[in-house]
């Protein structure tokens, strides 16, 4: 059973796609999700009578990144809220469900107008969460709703389609959708605990979980992140300011052949994104990670460091995120402990918290 939960947006986005900028449409078949993937499979094996199950397939919070498919977007009568449908694709149309918004949308804010302006009759890519099953279909919060166009034939394509999807975006950058997830994760927790003081002042006996909503909202932020980036890691042109660290260190390779310790340097990266803020942000190398991300001094980029001065003017910085790797064989613990409940590379308690948001990433360009 779903409980229904009336959620405030996490954040919606509207991104349109340069048709100029892309070679050929991305088949819509040969690259959905796996979550999708195995929803529809489900739905073709039970039918859509048992769209629980499917749903089921999703985990707790029920939530679907980037799924593709056909909808639109209009505004209702009443004239006060947007109006969506979706269809997800399937291999098998005829296992296909419409879902509908949860009615959250105003139609005279910002995303509503964005909304009803796009262009969404070649194909939609959307994220959300179900909120319960109605009838053979399902209300959903939409949260991410892209226009795309999609090829119609079978052909070699990518096999990220999120990813050509945002880097074919026109408007607010990668740093600008990044950032203003993190600024919505404090708004949503404090509604979260509003909403568990509520309770509490009318049934004072009852209890409640809301160190789970919050550790819930956590994971939906790091799914949303995710999928601002894609799974290719690569995050490009972020301005921001830097702090940089050097130290003689030595490596694994390097005590294997005997070999001096060389000059290496460490890089603290603070993205514009908070004028002023108790969120705490930034981009990082670790020594620790799949071998050191840190910066050898005799690398191209290591010369380019020795001849800025971190402490002046703004920089650009360009990399890619790592992403946590799989468990241990046979099970137990890395060394030093990581965090794989999120698709981010996070150290317990140190890197992925409350307000403290740091990523180990792996730096290819600054400037």
């Amino acid at each position: 059973m779903f409980t229904v939960r009336r959620a405030a947006r996490y954040f919606a986005f509207v991104l349109t796609i340069a048709a100029a900028g892309c070679r050929s449409a991305p088949d819509i078949l040969a690259n959905l999700p796996e979550p999708q993937k195995q929803f529809c499979q489900i739905l073709a094996k039970t039918g859509k009578g048992d769209l629980g199950s499917a749903i089921a397939s999703l985990g707790p919070s029920a939530q679907f990144a980037a799924w593709h498919g056909q909808g639109s977007v209009h505004a209702r009568n009443d004239g006060k809220t947007v109006a969506i449908t979706f269809t997800p694709a399937c291999p098998d149309p005829g296992t296909a469900i419409a879902l509908e918004d949860d009615g959250s949308i105003l139609a005279n804010d910002t995303l509503g107008n964005s909304l009803q302006s796009s262009d969404f009759s070649q194909g939609m890519v959307v994220s959300g969460r179900f909120v319960k099953p109605v009838g053979s279909g399902a209300i959903a919060q939409f949260q991410l709703l892209s226009p795309v166009k999609f090829a119609q034939t079978n052909h070699a394509e990518s096999p990220s389609v999120m990813a050509s999807v945002f880097n074919a975006v026109t408007g607010q950058s990668q740093q600008a959708r990044f950032c203003q997830i993190l600024k919505n994760e404090p708004i949503e927790r404090k509604r979260i605990e509003d909403e568990d003081s509520a309770f509490h002042q009318r049934f004072p006996l009852k209890a409640t979980d809301l160190e789970g909503r919050k550790r819930e909202l956590l994971s939906k932020m790091a799914n949303d992140l995710y999928a601002v980036i894609g799974p290719s890691g690569k995050f490009t042109d972020w301005r921001g300011s830097m702090k940089v660290f050097s130290g003689v260190e030595e490596t694994p390779e390097s005590k294997r052949n005997h070999q001096p310790a060389k000059l290496g340097f460490a890089i603290a990266f603070t993205p514009d994104c908070f004028d002023q803020s108790d969120t705490v942000f930034s981009l990082q190398t670790d020594k620790g990670v799949y071998g050191s991300t840190n910066i050898s001094s005799d690398s191209p980029l290591g010369k380019a460091l020795q001849e800025m001065n971190p402490s002046q003017g703004k920089f650009t910085a360009s990399g890619e995120f790592l992403w946590a790797p799989p468990p241990p064989k046979g099970g137990g613990m890395w060394v030093p402990p990581v965090d794989t409940r999120y698709h981010f590379y996070i150290v317990p308690n140190t890197a992925f918290y409350e307000g403290n948001y740091r990523f180990f990433v792996r730096f290819s360009q600054i400037s």
